[in-house]
Parts: C-alpha cells; sequence; structure tokens
C-alpha cells in the first residue's frame, strides 16, 4: 500500500524551528530492530547517516547503506555512539528527518509495532510510547435451544480486545499511527493484532505543546475456538 504519511519524515531543517527540533513529542528507539521504516521520496541505492539535532554525524554511524526506500538501523549498535535520552536525526545527502530519541533499555511505556503489507518483504517497525490495557475476551457465539428448554452450545470464538493509548503526539504522528493501523499484518510486542475501534485523538485535553494523546481498540488475532457438530 502507499504510504501518505511516513513516521520517517524527510526535508526538516536544524534550526529548531521546524518539526522535531528539540526532544519533545518525538518517537522512542530502544535498539536498532526498533526503527526499520520506508518513506517513498528516498531515493534509490542511499546513504544514511546519524547526526544530532543540528545535523552533525553521531561517531562511527556514517556509511550505512539503505536497502530500497527503508531506513534500517538494526545492524547499528546504537549504545556504542549515544547515551540515553540523546535524540537524533536521519541524514540522507542534504536532507535531515524528524527527531527520535535514543532510550536505551528502559522501555517502559511503550511499545515495538511492526507492520508489513501483504506483498512486501519490508517489515516496517516503530516503538511507540503508549500503553495497552484493560484486556477483555470478546465471545460469538452459537447456541440452539431443544424443544425440552436445554440450551445446546454450537461453537464459541473468543479472542482478546484491549485499550490502546498513546502519548502526546501531533497530529503528524497521529495520522502516521492511523495508517499503520490499517495494514493487514500488524505485532504488538510479537503479538498479532488487528484494529477493531476508531482511532480518535482527544484535542479537547492538549499538552503544553498543543498535542494530543489517541485511543482505539485493537484485537488480538490469535483465537479459542469451540465447535460442536450435533
Amino acid at each position: 500500500m502507499d504510504i501518505n504519511s511516513p513516521f520517517l519524515v524527510l526535508g526538516q531543517t536544524s534550526d529548531g524551528e521546524n518539526q522535531g527540533g528539540c526532544c519533545c513529542s518525538v518517537l522512542p528507539v530502544s535498539a536498532g530492530t526498533d526503527f526499520i521504516l520506508t518513506n517513498a521520496n528516498l531515493q534509490d541505492n542511499f546513504t544514511f547517516y546519524l547526526t544530532d539535532l543540528a545535523g552533525n554525524i553521531i561517531g562511527n554511524s556514517a556509511g550505512y547503506a539503505g536497502t530500497g526506500k527503508t531506513v534500517d538501523l538494526s545492524n547499528i549498535d546504537l549504545s556504542a555512539i549515544m547515551a540515553p535520552d540523546d535524540c537524533f536525526r536521519i541524514k540522507t545527502g542534504d536532507e535531515l528527518s524528524n527527531v527520535f530519541q535514543y532510550i536505551g533499555c528502559n522501555t517502559e511505556n511503550t511499545l515495538l509495532f511492526e507492520f508489513w503489507d501483504e506483498d512486501s518483504d519490508v517489515h516496517q517497525s516503530i516503538r511507540l510510547r503508549c500503553i495497552i490495557n484493560n484486556p477483555q475476551a470478546k465471545t460469538d457465539k452459537s447456541e440452539y435451544e431443544d424443544l425440552n428448554g436445554h440450551v445446546w452450545s454450537l461453537s464459541k470464538k473468543r479472542r482478546k480486545n484491549y485499550d490502546l493509548t498513546t502519548d502526546f503526539y501531533p497530529d503528524s504522528i497521529h495520522d502516521s499511527i492511523r495508517e499503520m493501523l490499517t495494514y493487514p499484518n500488524l505485532t504488538v510486542d510479537d503479538v498479532l493484532m488487528y484494529e477493531t475501534g476508531d482511532y480518535e485523538v482527544n484535542w479537547d485535553d492538549k499538552d503544553e505543546n498543543g498535542d494530543a494523546m489517541g485511543t482505539t481498540k485493537l484485537s488480538e488475532q490469535e483465537i479459542e475456538r469451540f465447535l460442536n457438530c450435533l
């Protein structure tokens, strides 16, 4: 599917006035496998670098070749070139990306999302500051009542549903999350899931940066099933 709202946005500036000029409302990265992102505007056979907010290349991050139109940090040891809470950008050619934050092993209140299209070999991955809670087992069932009033269970199918609540993010990130949740394949911390709710942003409760929290519902793909052939 076409990517209209990528998490990786190129064309940012280093003057601190454009999106991502500080470490506010940025996406966390714990390890390189957290960051496999595609942007249709990338050139083929490009090279990318990790930089600080001003666009200065960080340590030995230079020279990692991109594949297709995907930036993949899975082969980079981020702990060797950054300290926890350091912010970084991606640079390719003369363009800088929006800002991401290396959080080290402190992944509390974050979840790792992996998503891919049916006809794509690339599994994109991104970590978000969000929580999943309130698990409820929802049941679809079919029953039959005989002439004696006895109810026979013909089939039952149960799967767990969850509430997903994001951190305070700008509208551009909410657009990216909405698009991610439309992909036919999605895992959340390695659990196969799909969206069953409507993604809503509570703009009536903004933070000091004008960002807001998003909510929706997710369901596990795995089900518990019972079938009785009478």
